[in-house]
């Protein structure tokens, strides 16, 4: 073969695996996603905060109740911050980030950063660590952990800290948890988060109950064709520190997925023991809990 021809094979092949070796991380990469994250943070821009992840993340927030793994246990945690804090009522700022490059496809980002809540003229130092892949073209955070600085501001920024901890395990919340527990038949479930004795007033029948699950019988619900509810509708009517109040509207289906009831409730919630439990339920009309 002449080399007239053998020269720009080579180039070719070379040209070929050139661009097909992926660029190395750098630095710069974990530092773009973070202040991607802050300033998604700042205007309250829940999608595309949940987008800078990967699809099965590990996250710890800073007032995460529950290890979570996945981007609607992210989102959800973000829609209840951005709903007690939405654009404009906070600032935040990155305040020392250092970034390790692990290999060419991860990199580790560790540091500090703040927000300051506007309104309360609070400022809130916090550190952050998360892990940075690439998959494909793209970089997004596979594991991340925020946590508050232990320092001299600590006690007023744990009460406000505290204050979402309880949103984030809201009144709401509780009450959607409630009906998950009630689908499986969870009396000991429901028992745990309830608080006693549990009042029951349906119509003109008022009952107590040491807790919630000893006022049910599941075998008498499904005697009368009960198979599951689902919530309609839910509104937070009022909550303090200690109390809430929530008006649902509910449905109960039979096996056939057909709707066999709908009824309007009202559940009184304490907080205790760091949770929000069912104090106790005021319907409008008759509702069976399946005993005789």
């Amino acid at each position: 073969m002449k080399l007239t021809y053998v020269f720009p094979l080579l180039l070719t092949a070379l040209l070929t695996l050139f661009f097909s070796i992926p660029a190395c991380a750098t630095a710069r990469d974990g530092e773009d996603i973070f202040s991607d994250f802050v300033n998604s943070f700042i205007v309250a821009d829940t999608d595309t905060i949940v987008g800078l992840f990967e699809e099965k993340a590990q996250f710890w927030g800073t007032t995460s109740p529950e290890f979570v793994e996945d981007r609607s246990g992210i989102r959800s945690y973000f829609e209840v911050f951005f709903t007690k804090y939405p654009a404009g009522a906070v600032r935040a700022t990155e305040t020392n980030l250092a970034v390790r490059t692990l290999s060419e496809s991860a990199v580790l980002v560790s540091g500090l950063w703040q927000i300051e809540i506007i309104t309360e003229e609070i400022t809130i130092p916090l550190r952050v660590s998360m892990l940075v892949r690439r998959k494909t073209d793209r970089w997004q955070i596979s594991q991340f952990h925020n946590s508050l600085m232990p320092n001299y501001q600590t006690m007023d920024s744990a009460k406000v800290l505290s204050e979402h901890y309880a949103q984030q395990k809201g009144p709401i919340k509780a009450v959607e948890n409630y009906f998950d527990y009630f689908n499986d038949a969870d009396k000991q479930a429901l028992n745990d988060n309830s608080d006693s004795p549990f009042i029951f007033s349906a119509g003109n029948k008022t009952t107590a109950h040491d807790k919630y699950g000893d006022s049910v019988d599941f075998d008498g619900l499904k005697d009368i064709g009960w198979a599951y509810s689902s919530i309609n509708s839910a509104e937070l009517v009022y909550k303090d520190d200690a109390s809430a109040m929530v008006a649902i509207n509910f449905s109960r289906y039979n096996t056939n997925n057909e709707a066999i009831s709908t009824t309007d409730v009202t559940y009184m919630l304490v907080f205790k023991d760091d949770m929000w439990k069912l104090k106790a339920g005021f319907v409008q009309g008759d509702l069976s809990l399946g005993k005789k």
